[in-house]
């Protein structure tokens, strides 16, 4: 301890002793905040057990160390003292153990199991009890619950508090949350084969096959009446292209051309 550490010290324990001091719980429970307050001090006032602000202060101190802690919640009272020890963030994982192996429903349990000290191990122990209590709900919403003991809890098929709280969990694999959905109805598993096109039997619409029947037949009337226009029009073009050909012959030519292939052609025809 310092100087101010000791002059402190000092002034808390005549205040707690109430020898030549006029100190009140109130101004106790502000000297307990002082940041000066020294560990072995708080140890001084929860080593009294007492149950005053003074104390509750003491307890929930970030400087109150493990050992203090483990003191104070190793006597098994179910005082605020005990509440506020339990809830502190120095409180180590084997005292958080002690307090919640003890399987007490009450507040001391509570804050002892929503500690993030609170190990895996010492979750799964609590969820195990299959109860359905306080400290077991809040066990559940802990996030160092890890997945197989939210998978154990959720495998019971309850549909209860401790299993809602385990659903909310991030740890809480979809898988799992699906198979106690469906198990508990809260979501209906649907037939395979309902959606199924390749095997749905459609229904039969006679006249709506008779209109299909009607179109195709027209169709292929159009298509057949397009192909006899198309052969009469390859017909009259070949006709005239004959017609054509033929003009180029006549007496005239035949006695005054000079070219040899057309006189061959005169020769063939005659």
């Amino acid at each position: 301890m310092n100087e101010i550490q000791l002059k402190l010290h000092k002034i808390i324990e005549k205040g707690l002793d109430n020898i030549e001091s006029k100190l009140d719980d109130q101004e106790l429970k502000s000297a307990v905040k002082n940041p000066n307050c020294h560990p072995k001090t708080l140890h001084m006032i929860l080593e009294r057990n007492n149950d005053n602000w003074a104390t509750r202060n003491s307890a929930r101190s970030l400087k109150c160390h493990p050992d203090t802690l483990h003191m104070v919640l190793e006597r098994n009272d179910d005082t605020w003292v005990s509440v506020y020890a339990a809830g502190n963030l120095n409180c180590s994982p084997e005292t958080l153990h002690m307090v919640l192996k003890r399987n007490n429903n009450c507040f001391v349990s509570q804050y002892a199991v929503l500690n993030p000290n609170c190990s895996p191990n010492t979750l799964h122990m609590i969820l195990e009890r299959n109860n359905d209590d306080s400290v077991s709900k809040c066990a559940a919403q802990n996030p160092n619950c890890n997945p197989e003991t939210l998978k154990m809890i959720l495998d019971r098929n309850k549909d209860d508090g401790v299993s809602i709280y385990a659903l909310r969990n991030p740890n809480c694999q979809p898988k799992d949350k699906i198979n106690w959905m469906r198990n508990n109805g809260k979501i209906i598993q649907e037939d395979p084969q309902k959606h199924d096109i390749d095997k749905q039997i459609e229904e039969k619409d006679e006249d709506l096959d008779k209109l299909k029947s009607l179109i195709s037949s027209n169709f292929n009337l159009r298509k057949h009446s397009q192909s006899e226009e198309t052969e009469e029009t390859e017909e009259t073009e070949e006709t005239e292209e004959t017609e054509e050909t033929e003009e180029w012959y006549d007496t005239d030519t035949a006695r005054t051309t000079t070219d040899p292939s057309i006189l061959h052609k005169i020769l063939e025809k005659k």
